[in-house]
């Protein structure tokens, strides 16, 4: 039997806003006793809601939703005290770790998953004082941005440079060097921290 895990725009979930992305898993059962399990590989899907076409009316199905983002470390504890701030604070690590995934994305959910270099130079600092370990992903797109880098040099609106364009509009490549002194002045910081109390 074929089943599919499908968000599409003739879906009764409302897909317009993913555009072009992908976001449909075909899965054929192969008869196994006692159940069986599918996880797509090679993709990660951003969504809400998910609909599942084809199942038998009579059977039933188990979906767990599985987190995938780049090693980042746990996320520093912060209580300010309050619910609504504490929630807000909740609601920011985990959108920033959703984005996270090899790269800074600008969001997981529709077809904008790319390096856009002006959403990375805007989530850099939360992002250093969310998590333990988030500098390498952000020194890793620094690595990306000056790969495509041209001759006179100037930066694309993506790293790798997939979508946009090269030059980059001015707050875009702006980037490059809003990253670099995010993460010296983040880590110099810490240093001086960290002597203070030697």
């Amino acid at each position: 039997m074929l089943c599919s895990v499908s968000v599409s725009v003739s879906s009764e979930i409302y897909a317009g806003n993913l555009r072009g992305a992908a976001s449909t898993d075909r899965w054929i059962q192969n008869g196994t006793v006692g159940g069986e399990s599918f996880e797509p590989r090679f993709t990660v899907h951003g969504f809400r809601y998910i609909e599942i076409l084809g199942m038998p009316i009579d059977a039933s199905v188990t979906v767990e939703a599985v987190v995938v983002h780049s090693d980042i470390g746990q996320a520093r504890p912060l209580d300010m005290k309050n619910q609504v701030l504490n929630q807000i604070q909740q609601n920011i690590q985990w959108s920033q770790r959703t984005n996270l995934m090899s790269l800074p994305t600008d969001c997981h959910q529709r077809d904008e998953r790319k390096g856009w270099t002006g959403d990375a130079s805007l989530t850099v600092d939360e992002a250093l004082f969310n998590f333990n370990n988030a500098m390498p992903v952000f020194a890793k797109f620094l690595d990306d941005m000056r790969a495509e880098q041209v001759a006179d040099g100037a930066l694309g609106d993506t790293a790798p440079l997939s979508f946009g364009k090269n030059p980059a509009d001015p707050n875009w490549a702006i980037a490059y060097p809003a990253i670099m002194w995010a993460i010296w002045t983040h880590y110099k910081g810490q240093t001086a921290r960290q002597q203070q109390h030697s």
